[in-house]
């Protein structure tokens, strides 16, 4: 616990049931008590005005246990749903791989009565050439038709294009590895990027799926603003599929990944629900529909007159303490007075007895 605290104190005949006055102010909407921007806070005075619908004592336990209950679900569910993005990601990465290893297509080649022998082993310079954008200080830029394309996407719309599309592109310098793929028929490249200016005969589509699972950051230098050497990609060895084998591992990809986003979607929704249910549920325990309510229980009224009387009580004795302190300090300085005085006498008979 800080000094940026409140502490809650209980009466009595509220003690018993504190996690009922948690959950009434987890129900409330943040924006009735708290105050600042920069730094919101709550203040005791904002906590003083805080009204809670107070229900019967054997009622406040009631929904206390299907709270618990209901909210514990709620819980669970949101851990299992903050899987599904790891889940989805690794899939569309082992899609990726199954692509450029052979095994997405292997029943493919076997209809075609091909086998992987037709794949053929290149450089990576013979694959694409890739090339270093051009410089264009983002403030520069004029209003055009052609996209201006970074490291992190499209920037802006330039007048003039650099390039000829499609445009793929991969992160050179602070988003190393990032990579992006638009059909553009022209474009310009930022000086952010590696872009490919010719693709040597390959389908442009399954170079951006290549790119995908490629690992481009273990080309970069260890500077604190990391760049990506291509020149050191140059020589290293890839296999390379037919063109037309090319075309059928990215239908395939694309039907997949197709799959991967519909899960991913539902994700989004599932999770928003989610997210909104514990307030929807804490609204409806605290509007009263939550739990059955019996009339053999004792009516809240009961209830608030017990907590009248102990307020009253609790202000009495606060009132008592004040003047008990008052009473000690004026005794203790009518006695300090007392002291001086004898002192004083003494200092006169010492000064007679010397005259």
């Amino acid at each position: 616990m800080t000094h940026n605290s409140l502490v809650l104190n209980f009466f009595d005949s509220l003690e018993k049931n504190k996690r009922y006055f948690a959950y009434a102010l987890q129900s409330k909407s943040n924006s009735q008590y708290v105050t600042g921007t920069a730094q919101p806070q709550v203040t005791i005075t904002n906590a003083n005005e805080i009204q809670i619908r107070l229900a019967p004592l054997n009622e406040q336990k009631r929904i206390v246990e299907k709270l618990d209950k209901l909210l514990s679900k709620v819980d669970e569910s949101k851990v299992r749903l903050d899987k599904i993005p790891v889940i989805i990601k690794r899939f569309r990465q082992s899609v990726l791989n199954a692509a450029v290893t052979g095994e997405l297509t292997k029943d493919w080649r076997e209809r075609k009565g091909i086998t992987l022998n037709n794949w053929g082993k290149k450089i990576f310079n013979e694959f694409c050439k890739i090339q270093r954008g051009y410089d264009l200080p983002l403030r520069k830029i004029i209003d055009g038709a052609y996209a201006v394309v970074t490291s992190g996407g499209i920037a802006g719309y330039h007048k003039e294009s650099k390039a000829n599309g499609p445009c793929l592109v991969t992160g050179r310098s602070g988003s190393v590895g990032s990579v992006h793929f638009f059909e553009f028929e022209n474009y310009w490249p930022h000086n952010t990027v590696l872009f490919v200016k010719d693709f040597c005969g390959n389908y442009p589509k399954y170079t951006y799926y290549y790119f995908l699972q490629y690992d481009f950051k273990s080309f970069s230098s260890s500077t604190v603003v990391p760049t990506l050497d291509r020149k050191k990609l140059f020589n290293e060895k890839i296999e390379i599929p037919p063109f037309e084998e090319q075309k059928e591992i990215v239908k395939r990809v694309e039907a997949l990944f197709k799959k991967a986003d519909e899960i991913e979607e539902r994700f989004i929704k599932a999770k928003a629900f989610v997210d909104k249910l514990t307030q929807s549920i804490l609204a409806k325990a605290f509007r009263g529909e939550l739990v059955s309510q019996d009339s053999n229980d004792e009516p809240a009224s009961v209830l608030l007159e017990k907590i009248k009387e102990e307020k009253e009580s609790h202000i009495t004795s606060n009132v008592k303490v004040k003047t008990n302190k008052t009473s000690k300090s004026t005794k203790k300085f009518i006695l300090m007075k007392e002291k001086k005085t004898k002192n004083a006498k003494k200092i006169k008979r010492k000064d007679k007895r010397i005259a």
